[in-house]
């Protein structure tokens, strides 16, 4: 009961975030299980990682190396084999990423129909195809959402906290894909064009 009372306290968007958060980290769980064997760039990434952790590393087979020096700070803690780490660490991101797209989803549903949002975020397709692979994909995909949240709740409240959070999202997404960078600029751009609402040019780059 104490839970069923907590989860009514729980606002629209946190509600839409964890249904999206525990959806996504079964679909990976399964997209994992039923296909076991990782795909190209995983592998590269995890023999990266596994190099940098053990001997520091040669970055020069990768000329963006951030996500596999974060992969190995993670491997070098971790009691689980660096394969199972790394899917690990894919799935929080895509957890993540579901999450923050439903709550982005959910701000524009009405409350009884939240979880039409949840189950888009859930069936995205983008996503879903993507489950069973080990990319640095998925957090520039966490990043870029989180960076499309801040802007937004900025252009709402102009609290200089969400666009201080937005520039750092965006860097540490760049960090993982460079091509995060065309979102920065059509954030800016956004807010720029104040007269346009932010959320729809924050859609229109996302997608």
């Amino acid at each position: 009961m104490r839970i069923l009372e907590g989860w009514e306290t729980l606002s629209q968007q946190k509600q839409a975030a964890v249904m999206a958060f525990l959806g996504s980290l079964i679909l990976s769980l399964l997209a994992f299980y039923s296909d076991p064997v990782i795909n190209r760039d995983g592998m590269l990434y995890i023999d990266m990682a596994r190099s940098i952790a053990e001997h520091g590393g040669n970055v020069e087979q990768f000329n963006w190396p951030f996500f596999s020096y974060f992969l190995a700070g993670v491997i070098s803690i971790s009691p689980f084999s660096d394969t199972v780490t790394s899917m690990m660490v894919v799935s929080l991101f895509s957890a993540g990423a579901t999450a923050l797209l439903a709550v982005l989803l959910g701000s524009m549903t009405a409350k009884r129909f939240v979880f039409l949002a949840v189950l888009v975020a859930l069936a995205f397709p983008g996503f879903n195809d993507n489950r069973a692979q080990i990319l640095r994909d998925w957090p520039a995909w966490f990043f870029s959402l989180g960076a499309i949240y801040a802007v937004i709740r900025f252009d709402e409240t102009l609290r200089w906290r969400y666009a201080l959070a937005g520039v750092a999202l965006l860097l540490m997404g760049m960090l993982c894909r460079l091509e995060v960078a065309g979102l920065g600029m059509a954030l800016g751009l956004a807010w720029g064009l104040k007269g346009v609402d932010a959320s729809y040019l924050c859609w229109a780059a996302w997608w």
